[in-house]
């Protein structure tokens, strides 16, 4: 475990080339973050969750953002208001993506957190990283280091400690399909904040 200083960001950086798994803190919750491009770390990651789901991202900035997936114009003006912040949008990527990030889908979970230390361990780890939650299946995500179970600790290879974070609620989870935005997740924005943004941009 490391302390948020302490070298941190250049020791995450090694330890995600190497195809390892680091432990973060979000403006939300700690997450668990690895390249999207090293299949290792992306297996080790799905076998951790126990999941066959598809798995979020975070991007260093908007640039970064953009050039992994293709925003509709909706979504666009969503970015611009919201980013860096807790809401995560869901686009076609652009480029080839890890069937472990896929889940199945054609599309990508992506986000560019309002965190510092978060954006600057995605720019480390190529300018997009993975941000699942740091918690087993059925079990609430940590938003501190002591919290975090001991089955996710011994599958990581470094946890940076970033303190107590805000917690709460997640971030919102919403697209753009069939001429509509479409809500999968409620949280830390809420419903009515996007409507207001939308609306002031068709007036």
């Amino acid at each position: 475990m490391v302390g948020a200083g302490d070298g941190a960001i250049e020791r995450a950086q090694e330890v995600l080339n190497a195809s390892g798994l680091v432990l973060f803190p979000t403006e939300t919750y700690y997450g668990i973050a690895a390249r999207p491009d090293r299949s290792e770390a992306l297996g080790r990651l799905t076998s951790l969750k126990s999941r066959g789901d598809s798995l979020p991202t975070i991007a260093a900035d908007v640039d970064e953002a953009h050039l992994w997936v293709d925003l509709p114009p909706t979504l666009a003006r969503l970015a611009e208001e919201f980013w860096p912040g807790p809401l995560t949008l869901v686009a076609k990527p652009k480029r080839e993506v890890d069937p472990a990030i896929l889940g199945g889908r054609d599309t990508v979970a992506i986000r560019v957190p309002g965190h510092t230390l978060a954006r600057r361990l995605a720019k480390a780890g190529g300018g997009v990283i993975t941000s699942t939650s740091a918690n087993p299946r059925g079990q609430l995500p940590p938003n501190h280091p002591s919290g975090i179970a001991t089955s996710v600790l011994a599958a990581v290879d470094l946890v940076i400690d970033g303190g107590t974070t805000p917690g709460e609620a997640p971030s919102t989870l919403v697209g753009w399909a069939d001429g509509q935005l479409h809500v999968y997740r409620a949280g830390a924005i809420g419903v009515r904040a996007l409507e207001l943004t939308l609306n002031r941009a068709r007036s």
